[in-house]
């Protein structure tokens, strides 16, 4: 699978193999998205995008339907999202980054916590390959146990 985003804020999913989009949500993110993810288990797999709107949203990644909307999640641009099984975490440039649960189905996101760091973007940003946005795989957190 291969994601499209436009600078009209513009969602697209595509099967690489096929060459075909799979799924289209119009305005996703009105000013812009800069960061999508797939996560999640099977059945039920999950998109968070974020965007110039300052908003998380959770999509199903088989239909597109939209499951969830924090709106304003942060006070400025997200500019990272990644999903890790049932937990979400979304970078902005307000030096912020957000933890949140995701319920299996993505219809319920609640935030757990908000990690707060003057150059957090600017460190994060310079991450290595196998840490994506400051987040460990290995550990499944940012400096603690966030992951359930």
């Amino acid at each position: 699978m291969a994601f499209a985003l436009a600078s009209s804020g513009d969602l697209e999913l595509w099967d690489r193999r096929g060459l075909r989009r799979l799924w289209r949500a119009a305005a996703a993110h009105p000013g812009g998205i800069y960061s999508v993810d797939l996560g999640g288990a099977a059945p039920q797999r999950l998109v968070a995008s974020g965007g110039d709107d300052a908003a998380v949203r959770v999509w199903s990644a088989r239909s597109g339907r939209l499951l969830a909307a924090v709106a304003p999640a942060h006070d400025y641009i997200v500019w990272a999202v990644r999903l890790f099984l049932r937990t979400l975490v979304a970078f902005s440039y307000d030096c912020t980054a957000s933890v949140w649960s995701v319920s299996d189905g993505g219809e319920d996101v609640r935030r757990r916590r908000t990690i707060k760091e003057g150059n957090l973007h600017t460190r994060l940003s310079r991450s290595q390959a196998r840490t994506i946005g400051g987040w460990e795989r290995e550990r499944g957190s940012l400096g603690t146990d966030d992951v359930e």
